[in-house]
This record gives structure tokens, C-alpha cells and sequence, in this order.
């Protein structure tokens, strides 16, 4: 966990040096940390940021812990095109460690509609609606 961590903190901290992206003179936390949070909370924590701040700052891996709304706020105003150059890189970075190849896809089905709405339905053709009654 603590390598993981390490890695996405790295990663996330050269694609924003890379991108130019600077930290402003007031923040506590750099946009590195707060790139880290969602990725470790959709890792070990069931996406619950809160609960992973909180695990990251009482482990020593952030500074200070944000509130809610500012981490909110300082998650939003970070560039998508950073995000997508942490996504690219980190993918590279986790594929290449699997050395089994052995993947994992979750194929639980998904509620399309109720089944007294189903006829009206407009996600699917009508002559559809009969295979996917229940899903």
C-alpha cells in the first residue's frame, strides 16, 4: 500500500511539474496531494474521500487535511489534461508490474429501468425491452 501510494504521489507531482502547473503561495497542500486522495480512495477506501483524507493525513502522507468544500475546490480547478496524463502513466505503470496478465472484470448487471416503466424506455429500441426486462 505505502509503494502504491508513493507511486501515484510521484507520478501525479512530474505530470504537474511537466504540465508547468504551480502551486500558489497560500496553499498548505500541494495539487500533487490532492491528485493522490481520489486515486488512493478509489483504491482502498470505496471512493470515499473523506475517509481517505483523513487515513492519508493521520499516516503522515498529507500535511494538513483539507475541509470538504476546499478539497472540493482545489479538486475541480485542477486541469483535465493533467488527469489524463496521470490515468496514461499510472495504467503503463500497474500493467507492467502485473506479471500474472490475470485481470479481473466486474460484469454485475445494471438496472436499465423498473419493469412498469420498461415500455417507455428510450436507452433502448422497443424490440429490446423484452431482453433486458430486469436489467
Amino acid at each position: 500500500m505505502q509503494d502504491t501510494i508513493t507511486t501515484i504521489y510521484c507520478v501525479c507531482a512530474e505530470v504537474l511539474e511537466a504540465l508547468g502547473f504551480c502551486d500558489g503561495c497560500q496553499s498548505r497542500i500541494s495539487h500533487a496531494e490532492v491528485m493522490t486522495v481520489p486515486m488512493v480512495a478509489a483504491l482502498y477506501h470505496r471512493s470515499d474521500h473523506a475517509l481517505t483524507r483523513r487515513a492519508l493525513f493521520e499516516q503522515g502522507y498529507l500535511k494538513v487535511n483539507l475541509s470538504a468544500s476546499r478539497f472540493c475546490r482545489r479538486l475541480r480547478a485542477l486541469p483535465e489534461a493533467a488527469w489524463q496524463m496521470v490515468f496514461g502513466l499510472l495504467s503503463q505503470v500497474f500493467v507492467s508490474g502485473n506479471s500474472s496478465g490475470d485481470y479481473a472484470v466486474d460484469s454485475m448487471p445494471v438496472l436499465v429501468c423498473q419493469n412498469v416503466r420498461i415500455n417507455r424506455c428510450r436507452l433502448f429500441s422497443k424490440r429490446e425491452h423484452g431482453s433486458l426486462r430486469g436489467y
